[in-house]
């Protein structure tokens, strides 16, 4: 029994490496993108061309909602009014690889002055699925303006590239859509442990692969958790 067990210590010992996987949430922000990769949002239509898409240095005379940007992820967000008879379709389209996505707006109750579009209608397609719709209703018994707003999310996945639209389209109605950030679940192999050792018939060097980890979670403020 104590050879067999000095044999199967041995042969453990030999294995050239253990790699650990672990969960890590990473940020997609509106305006800086992937935490990671660097991979940015697109947003439809481009902006240079309609000029639909606005943020915080939009002039006051043409962008009246002004959320707080010490409240914001990143101190920025990216925001549209929909106007059918501008575009037939605005969109924004995230891709990441992962096993989960949340995905964040700001929402507004009242901006300030009447008549000031603050609908938010919008459906969420990933991966060329179903669409899920999403719809706020102003309301003014709350906040007039509500931040980090979990609109969308999707769990399960398997940990590989996945694409997801959001999209405002087919309505006779203005919209209007603040994109913040999103966050996404990571599959990461994160550790690999070798040892030499003159028994066995190579010889690794023990590590501490990190390889591009970013463990992130939202603003301070944010009240959702998330596994890590």
């Amino acid at each position: 029994m104590l050879f067999a067990n000095i044999v199967g210590t041995l042969s453990l010992l030999c294995l050239p490496y253990l790699t650990l996987a672990a969960l890590v949430n990473r940020t997609i922000d509106d305006t800086a993108g992937d935490s990671v990769t660097g991979l940015k949002p697109v947003y439809f239509p481009p902006p240079a061309s309609l000029r639909m898409w606005k943020d915080h240095t939009c002039p006051l005379n043409d962008c009246v909602t002004r959320p707080d940007l010490n409240q914001t992820f990143g101190n920025s967000y990216t925001a549209a009014t929909f106007r059918s008879w501008q575009s037939s379709k605005m969109s924004i389209t995230l891709r990441f690889t992962g096993s989960a996505i949340y995905t964040f707006f700001i929402l507004v109750n009242y901006a300030g002055r009447a008549g000031v579009i603050s609908r938010t209608d919008c459906k969420f397609v990933l991966d060329n699925g179903p669409a899920v719709s999403y719809l706020h209703m102003p309301d003014r018994s709350k906040a007039n303006i509500m931040y980090n707003q979990l609109v969308f999310s999707k769990t399960g996945l398997a940990n590989t590239e996945h694409t997801l639209e959001i999209i405002t389209e087919g309505l006779t109605y203005q919209t209007y859509v603040n994109f913040d950030y999103a966050i996404y679940t990571n599959k990461h192999d994160w550790i690999n442990l070798g040892r030499k050792n003159p028994d066995c018939g190579q010889s690794t060097s023990y590590e501490h692969a990190f390889d591009h980890i970013s463990h992130s979670r939202a603003a301070s403020n944010n009240r959702y958790d998330f596994p890590s």
